[in-house]
């Protein structure tokens, strides 16, 4: 899961589910708009708990815990411990949450405790394939 936006606000509904592989980094080691961090995120994702991002593309936590109320949240049956706690971090700040499905690798986007945005994955990698041309 990653929680974009309102960061001092989300802060407070998280707590470290074990160590932070990015506490200690400055800003630009932390900068999603640099390759090497987008490839370090994709490393440490395989952690329990969320990514904290700044509005700006800074990863200000990871491996987080959120703990925030639901008690205003509504999901579809069938969506786990990992969508309620997306739902209700975007229900009680102004950030969004993004969530990837562990079983169907389905990402749902929740703003303000409601899903916004799903995307389905495709059930068979896309290829690139030249198209055929006639000869004349």
């Amino acid at each position: 899961m990653f929680v974009v936006g309102d960061t001092r606000k989300v802060a407070t509904h998280c707590h470290p589910a074990g160590f932070d592989p990015v506490r200690g980094y400055n800003r630009s080691e932390r900068d999603l708009r640099d390759a090497r961090v987008r490839e370090a995120v994709k490393e440490i994702a395989g952690l329990d708990g969320a990514f904290i991002i700044s509005s700006d593309g800074i990863v200000e936590k990871a491996a987080q815990l959120v703990d925030a109320p639901h008690a205003d949240v509504t999901l579809s049956k069938g969506l786990g411990s990992r969508h309620w706690a997306g739902a209700a971090i975007s229900n009680v700040t102004n950030a969004l949450s993004v969530v990837v499905s562990q079983s169907s690798g389905t990402v749902r986007i929740f703003q303000r405790g409601e899903v916004m945005l799903r995307i389905e994955p495709f059930r068979q990698a896309m290829k690139w394939k030249e198209f055929d041309t006639e000869e004349d």
